[in-house]
């Protein structure tokens, strides 16, 4: 052994003595030595230590020559798993190497190895191990460190579980008490773990402590609250709280004033949120403006005067613009720059959905392009109204008796006939919720009769695919616009979700109606697929 190693002073641990292995290295960049005792430093004691075998190791003659006992003891536990036969001498050795560390240095982390070492074979220390647990104890008690404490007493449980109990579950409970008079909140969580930890408390009852501890936390942000302040921390404390509560049985009276707090303070971050959207809402202003220039200009452009240049003007015009996506834009934005995600947030101050700043600008172009193909709309359908209005039996007729397309399954045209109507009748509260299901049904009905597997018949219940499992197959297969759009607009989180908030009663008739038309649109495209969007070869299989 180099006497580099062998004389490296008693007082140097941790992370003291692996600079001072580093520093051997540098005098001495050839020596195997070196590098095999830096090897055993390759981990922190808070790991379970893995070092690969070494035949320097292996050869521990010169093991009683090193003066430093950190390095004799990680020693001594590789050999300890090394060479079982041995593990006896060498584990014992190692033990107590970590434990003479903790008391020159009252670093816990030597202590809770020491622990967990003696919980691998205890019965190697059946003479030692209460001395053992009487000094973890000590330490414990001592200890104004509920993380610490944590750990301590889980690994001393494992030496005496009923004991523990005994000696410590008035302990923590008291802890907790003072802790919380301290508003020391992230510590009580701690103790709380520790109580179930050593089977004090239930997993159920630790949950409700964890919900108690939440609100306690939140009631004490929220003192000190000033107006027009945003404290977006009060609302996701609460929120924890009540998610401890779910699917367990509790004192209701607990879990309704929780639910009433989070719903408050989500009204409150509501408030918020439209305070600090004004200055954007002034810019609207400017956006409507252009979207409803937008809209004059394609009446103009498609020559819509009457019924019948408005109705060929809407199967005709475009379901996307082919906008140059912002991606390569967005980096030179402050507001990408200063943030990673995009949250929406729905009427009632929660987040329904999460994106990335890449996908957010492909949502935000899309958005802007529905606006303005909206607008147009409804400008195209005033003008087809001011003509003539096409009753009940014109649409049934022609869908029931004359549409041969491809689009409609034939037991579903009295459905699509109803939906047609009163979207030509301007009841597009109406039109949308008959058609939005009926959309799913037919893009499936066209893979069918392709040969396209829609249902997942490998296993034991076979259910269909949902829509945006069609969808995706659409995309894979032809790659049309508005496969794209329909995913976007009926079922990403993060832009309208249409079609999943419709079908969960969550849109409010004014958002129905705005989106409504745009549905029936949707549908009188495929219907009439001026584009033979079905009949890209790749979409054949």
């Amino acid at each position: 052994m180099t006497p580099l190693i062998e004389n490296i002073e008693n007082n140097y641990f941790g992370t003291d003595l692996r600079k001072r292995l580093f520093e051997l290295k540098s005098e001495d960049s050839n020596s195997p030595e070196i590098d095999m005792v830096i090897n055993l430093f390759r981990q922190t004691l808070t790991n379970d230590l893995e070092i690969e075998s070494n035949e320097l190791l292996d050869n521990f003659s010169s093991i009683e020559l090193i003066k430093n006992i950190e390095i004799r003891g990680r020693w001594h536990e590789y050999l300890s798993q090394r060479f079982t036969k041995q593990k006896r001498e060498h584990l014992r050795k190692s033990v107590f190497y970590y434990l003479e560390i903790f008391t020159s240095t009252k670093n816990n982390d030597y202590l809770i190895h020491s622990l967990r070492l003696v919980k691998t074979a205890k019965g190697l220390f059946k003479d030692e191990i209460n001395s053992i647990y009487e000094k973890g104890k000590s330490e414990l008690l001592r200890l104004d460190k509920p993380f610490l404490q944590k750990e301590i007493v889980i690994e001393l449980f494992s030496l005496y579980p009923e004991q523990t109990k005994i000696d410590f579950g008035g302990f923590l409970k008291n802890k907790i008490e003072n802790q919380t008079t301290n508003h020391n909140y992230p510590g009580v969580f701690w103790l709380i773990e520790s109580l179930k930890e050593i089977k004090v408390v239930s997993k159920t009852e630790s949950k409700i402590l964890h919900a108690k501890n939440y609100e306690n936390e939140g009631d004490y942000q929220s003192e000190d609250k000033k107006p027009n302040t945003y404290y977006p921390t009060i609302l996701i404390t609460y929120q924890k709280g009540l998610r401890e509560l779910k699917s367990i049985q509790c004192d209701e009276n607990f879990r309704k004033r929780l639910e009433n707090k989070v719903l408050k303070e989500q009204k409150e971050q509501l408030k918020m949120h439209f305070a600090l959207s004004q200055e954007y809402l002034e810019t609207n202003k400017v956006f409507e403006n252009l979207i409803n220039d937008f809209g004059n200009s394609c009446l103009k452009q498609f020559k819509v005067f009457d019924f019948e240049s408005g109705f060929s003007s809407l199967i005709s015009f475009p379901i996307s613009l082919g906008i140059k996506s912002e991606k390569e834009q967005k980096s030179t934005l402050l507001f990408s720059k200063m943030f990673d995600n995009y949250v929406r947030i729905n009427s009632k101050g929660k987040a329904v959905g999460k994106t990335d700043s890449e996908n957010f600008h492909e949502i935000k172009n899309k958005r802007i392009w529905r606006e303005c193909t909206i607008n147009f709309l409804k400008k195209a359908k005033w003008k087809m109204d001011e003509d003539k209005i096409l009753n009940r039996d014109i649409v049934f007729y022609h869908i029931l008796e004359k549409c041969d397309s491809k689009f409609i399954p034939p037991d579903r045209k009295w459905l699509f006939a109803n939906g047609i109507y009163n979207g030509f009748n301007n009841d597009f509260i109406t039109s949308a919720h008959i058609l939005i299901p009926q959309l799913e049904n037919s893009l499936k009905y066209i893979l069918e009769n392709q040969g396209v597997l829609t249902s997942k018949i490998y296993d034991e219940i076979q259910h269909d695919n949902m829509l945006g499992g069609l969808l995706d197959i659409y995309i894979k297969k032809n790659g049309h616009d508005i496969f794209y759009e329909m995913k976007d607009f009926l079922l990403e989180n993060s832009s309208v979700n249409f079609r999943n908030e419709l079908c969960h009663g969550l849109l409010s008739p004014f958002i129905i109606e705005h989106y409504g038309i745009y549905v029936w649109w949707i549908t009188l495209k495929l219907i009439f697929d001026k584009e033979k969007v079905f009949e890209i070869e790749s979409t054949k299989c």
